[in-house]
């Protein structure tokens, strides 16, 4: 039998089980709660999804950062699959904040377009269960082989910087990608 050396490989405990399943029974109860209130209109804050945004981006460099020391404590490239997508997240979250309407500007910057928010969201939530598979199938790959001990290698400068390269192409085509909106319209005129 193996050794579990660290948190991604050791099976939960039934402790640990009970608890998570109890978090999700608490927040489906207070989902229940706040059912009622489904038609109460808070007030706008505009600086609300650029201060989400930023909170997110720290939380998620800060995973990847502990992602990849783990990966190279332990050798594990799935673990390093799983931090890049951390750190992909992360520096989706940047355009996001920078394009959203009514943040910083009326019509969100970087030359953004109606859609140009949503296209960034919806890129970032695909493309994270992406990496999670990717994961999946590195860690079922590692563990097939346990005993290769083959030191992870870090992604070479060309495959590291392929998103770094592919950015400043991506971003300004969502920016100005055709609206399936009424183009003279605003998004946040229409969430007024």
């Amino acid at each position: 039998m193996r050794d579990q050396l660290g948190l991604f490989d050791t099976p939960p405990d039934r402790h640990e089980i009970r608890l998570g399943f109890g978090v999700v029974g608490l927040l489906l109860l207070l989902l229940l709660a706040i059912l009622s209130l489904h038609d109460v209109r808070l007030i706008e804050v505009p600086a609300f999804i650029p201060v989400i945004d930023a909170i997110m981006l720290v939380g998620e460099l800060i995973t990847a950062t502990l992602l990849f020391a783990q990966a190279a404590v332990f050798r594990s490239r799935a673990l390093l699959v799983l931090a890049t997508g951390f750190v992909s997240s992360a520096l989706l979250l940047i355009p996001h904040a920078l394009t959203f309407p009514g943040a910083f500007a009326p019509n969100g910057l970087l030359g953004a377009g109606v859609n140009s928010t949503a296209w960034i969201a919806s890129f970032r939530r695909g493309a994270f269960p992406i990496f999670i598979i990717l994961y999946v199938l590195w860690q079922r790959k590692e563990s097939a082989y346990p005993g290769r001990g083959q030191p992870a290698k870090a992604p070479s400068a060309s495959r590291a910087g392929s998103l770094h390269r592919s950015a400043p192409a991506v971003i300004p085509s969502i920016c100005h990608s055709p609206s399936r909106m009424d183009p003279g319209r605003s998004r946040v005129k229409a969430l007024r």
